[in-house]
């Protein structure tokens, strides 16, 4: 959390696979340690909750207001309500709920297959659901590589960012993000 927050990133999405790898342990020490340096985040939740709550940010005079899903987790045991799985339900709601508070809805959504150059459709569908419900911008994140832009309505869907911060040099793509 100290190397995130000293890199100059104050805001986090953590629902993906991995979330619940150290199960309740990991997710509680996660939250606190972001907590203890101010790095705000969206995705997870210490208490058993239906509705994750959404994060909301100014700049210039733009409300942007982000939520955050997985599409799965690496362990099939995962308690209800502590990681922000994507359920069409539930992320309607949510994403209506925060529709009129912001300007702009941002979505992160991290799922789809790794290494490939391009969604296959029951995560478009999926990318395509969150702009339906509302969201602005879609940021995918999962696979490894870039995989392009879609202008989807009033939306643009990112389906995948390529890696960040992840070195797999073994993988060509993998070097090469937006």
């Amino acid at each position: 959390a100290r190397a995130i927050r000293s890199a100059g990133i104050s805001e986090v999405s953590k629902a993906n696979n991995h979330a619940y790898d150290y199960g309740m342990k990991g997710v509680r020490e996660t939250i606190e340690e972001l907590r203890k340096v101010s790095v705000s985040f969206v995705g997870t939740s210490l208490d058993s909750v239906s509705f994750f709550p959404p994060m909301i940010l100014q700049r210039k005079g733009i409300r942007f207001g982000f939520v955050a899903y997985t599409q799965f987790l690496n362990r099939k045991s995962a308690p209800q309500g502590h990681i922000s799985i994507f359920e069409k339900a539930r992320m309607i709601r949510e994403i209506s709920s925060l529709r009129s508070k912001v300007d702009v809805v941002v979505a992160s959504y991290h799922g789809g297959i790794e290494y490939v150059d391009k969604p296959n459709k029951p995560t478009l569908m999926q990318l395509r659901e969150l702009a339906d419900a509302g969201a602005d911008i879609v940021l995918g994140h999962h696979p490894h590589v870039p995989q392009g832009i879609e202008r989807y309505k009033q939306a643009w869907i990112f389906p995948s960012l390529g890696n960040f911060v992840f070195y797999q040099p073994q993988r060509f793509w993998t070097q090469v993000s937006f």
